[in-house]
């Protein structure tokens, strides 16, 4: 359907009108965006600026869906979004204003834009909805701008409420009289001292006389408060002079700021730590501290467990490494003599095989079936071994067009077993073209092979979004993001579901290999290719009555 904001013709007539153009000149000034749903069809245009909104090119091939446009939003907005809009087409709101304000990840650009899209449903004669149609506009230096602003109103708001803060707490203690703020201080849950300085004949500091302890310091130190008071600190903590707190507190006095530190006490088995607050008082100062032992064991705690982290991470970097030297190894090194073993087998059998007995010539088969499946061993954990270790790009890839290319490759297999193979349509998804072919290529050949002996294999393959109670428990927690289910489903042997765990393992079989071959590798790619799309794959079965494997894929 034509986008009657883009390409408006009035009726019977073959050119624009002066209204027409100003419109269009307005659109194109005002670099606004145009789009015209239908959705009794689900057909869907964008202009060239909508497209550039959502990250597209003007020319690109991508088909516009209203799927392709929920692709496009941010995750965080894509529920709401898709809510409002489908109010939107309720025949009851057409006459409510239709207003909305979304993030766009670029499609192709990977670029994040602020949209404010704006539109209008209409009704059929049926009293349908089969026309929306709205504008969208690029809001993000709007949303930069405020942002910008709000970032600076909120520093400046906590720079000027810890000014006053602290121009409060100078001025209450200015106002209140040693007995008042004993009182207060003594019901404080946090040690308390109020010191007065001991000066020299010079008016250097060298001591503090202990004015005011409340109870809590008191039991602390170890002594009472009749003990304490009017005593020496040095008396009372012998040593502390030669300490950075004598420093903290000296430096209080003579500079009238506030100081804060944290220090450690006691031996190894009954370390203590604190967090040291002073504030000057006259020719003195308050001391509050905090016993922050249980944080700082914490603190240790976490260090620890980061460093433990940090330690296998490195080990996992060592293993990835490693994994990838064996890659190389077995893409040449282990190759080589199994190429070997298979060149010098054909040499025997095609030039000496006039003077061997039936044994000897069984043997070289039997050698040259071991060195194939060797071969084949390794080339499967060779691609195994790379999606571990290889993080390829993503892109839009058609599943209809992998699925053509699956079934190009397995034409001579599909011929000899006569098989039937059903494709509905299929999605376009975000992922990496070779390993989502590696996926469907994994199912359909194990459709093939699982078989019951002459019987045609009947497989079916389709596509659907997937419910909530569909989705797996590790994809049912992600509520804000939605998913394809793809089923491929055969009638082949089946198995009991109390193995199903296992069939995604590496070198699990569940039927005999002799008689079916493979390495038992393909299911631990196929898990592993869903995972590093962010997806998931199952499976339900039965013996004897075949299998539909569920694979779960982002929209």
């Amino acid at each position: 359907m034509a986008d009657p904001l883009n390409a408006y013709q009035a009726p019977a007539v073959n050119y624009r009108t002066d209204t027409d153009e100003r419109l269009q000149l307005v659109i194109m000034a005002a670099r606004i965006g145009t789009w015209d749903y239908n959705p009794l069809t689900d057909e869907l245009s964008w202009s060239d600026r909508c497209k550039e909104l959502f990250g597209l090119r003007p020319d690109s091939p991508v088909p516009i869906t209203y799927d392709l446009f929920l692709q496009g939003l941010h995750p965080d907005d894509r529920s709401q979004t898709n809510r409002v809009v489908e109010n939107a087409l309720q025949p009851e709101n057409i006459h409510e204003p239709f207003q909305v304000e979304y993030r766009t990840i670029g499609l192709d650009d990977g670029q994040v834009r602020w949209i404010r899209s704006n539109g209008r449903a209409f009704l059929n004669d049926a009293g349908q909805v089969d026309q929306f149609i709205g504008t969208v506009i690029d809001i993000t230096q709007n949303y930069r701008h405020s942002e910008e602003l709000e970032r600076r109103v909120h520093e400046r708001t906590l720079a000027l409420q810890e000014a006053l803060r602290a121009k409060e707490e100078q001025e209450a203690l200015a106002r209140q009289s040693n007995k008042a703020l004993n009182q207060v201080l003594e019901g404080m849950p946090i040690n308390t001292l109020g010191l007065t300085s001991v000066r020299d004949e010079s008016g250097r500091i060298i001591d503090f006389h202990v004015q005011f302890v409340n109870n809590l310091s008191a039991i602390n130190l170890g002594f009472s408060r009749e003990q304490l008071i009017g005593r020496l600190l040095s008396e009372v903590s012998p040593g502390y002079r030669e300490t950075l707190l004598f420093r903290q507190y000296v430096d209080t006095v003579e500079s009238g700021e506030l100081h804060r530190s944290e220090i450690q006490t006691g031996t190894d088995d009954t370390i203590r730590w604190y967090d040291v607050s002073s504030v000057k008082q006259d020719d003195g100062l308050l001391v509050m501290y905090l016993n922050i032992t249980d944080r700082k064991q914490s603190e240790h705690y976490i260090q620890q467990q980061t460093e433990e982290l940090q330690r296998n991470n490195f080990e996992l970097r060592q293993s990835n490494e490693n994994l990838q030297q064996f890659a190389q190894v077995a893409s040449h090194d282990l190759q080589e003599p199994l190429r070997r073993i298979q060149a010098f087998s054909d040499i025997l059998q095609n030039q000496f095989e006039d003077n061997l007995s039936d044994g000897e010539r069984d043997m070289i088969r039997r050698i040259q079936k071991s060195a194939g499946r060797m071969q084949l061993l390794i080339k499967d954990l060779l691609v195994y071994s790379r999606l571990a270790t290889h993080r390829d790009p993503f892109e839009l890839v058609s599943l209809n067009d992998v699925l053509t290319d699956v079934r190009s490759d397995l034409e001579i297999v599909i011929a000899e077993k006569q098989a039937r193979i059903h494709v509905e349509p299929l999605p376009t998804v975000m992922g990496n073209d070779s390993r989502l072919r590696q996926l469907f290529q994994n199912l359909v050949a194990n459709a093939l092979k699982f078989q019951k002996p002459g019987q045609q294999p009947v497989i079916g393959i389709q596509a659907r979004p997937a419910r909530p109670q569909d989705l797996p428990e590790r994809l049912a927690e992600q509520e804000d993001r939605r998913f394809w289910l793809i089923t491929v489903t055969d009638n082949g042997l089946g198995f009991d579901e109390k193995y199903k765990d296992r069939i995604f393992t590496p070198f699990q079989r569940l039927h005999d290999g002799s008689a079916y071959g493979g390495t038992g590798i393909g299911l631990a790619i196929c898990y592993r290719v869903t995972e590093s799309h962010g997806g998931a794959i199952d499976v339900s079965s039965q013996p004897g009555e075949g299998a539909t494997f569920k694979v779960f894929l982002p929209m």
